[in-house]
């Protein structure tokens, strides 16, 4: 079985807001996780046919028993999260969430429904705190 973390590249790579997900990433690697570089577009409506295709290459080197961590959010959306998370199942992987933050949280907003829709999909989901996790 084997270690995986996705690497989530973006054209501005080196934002404040991203520093928490390069920090998984690197300490995750440090203690022998494997990378899963994986290209965020701005296509906000890129077809789901293009996004599958993406991810089969993605995790190609993957074999079914593998654990995936999963950085939320991604920023790519709901449908984009959706997408990789039935990639995964549908190759037997298992599924984490490392949760840095809620937009429901963030934004103030009420989309909490959505985001436990799909955090209820993960195998087990790490969160940052006692506070988060009362929360959810």
């Amino acid at each position: 079985m084997s270690y995986w973390v996705f690497d989530h590249i973006e054209v501005d790579d080196y934002l404040a807001f991203d520093k928490p997900k390069r920090d998984v990433v690197t300490f995750a690697t440090a203690i022998g996780w494997q990378k899963l570089p994986y290209f965020i577009t701005a296509w906000s409506d890129e077809p789901e046919a293009s996004i599958r295709a993406r991810l089969i290459g993605v995790l190609a080197a993957t074999q079914a028993g593998d654990t995936v961590l999963h950085q939320v959010p991604s920023y790519s959306g709901y449908r984009y999260d959706e997408i990789v998370l039935d990639e995964m199942t549908q190759r037997g992987l298992i599924n984490v969430a490392i949760v840095h933050d809620l937009e429901s949280i963030r934004l103030g907003e009420k989309v909490l429904e959505p985001e436990l829709t799909l955090l209820r999909q993960f195998k087990a989901i790490i969160v940052h705190n006692q506070r988060m996790k009362a929360w959810l």
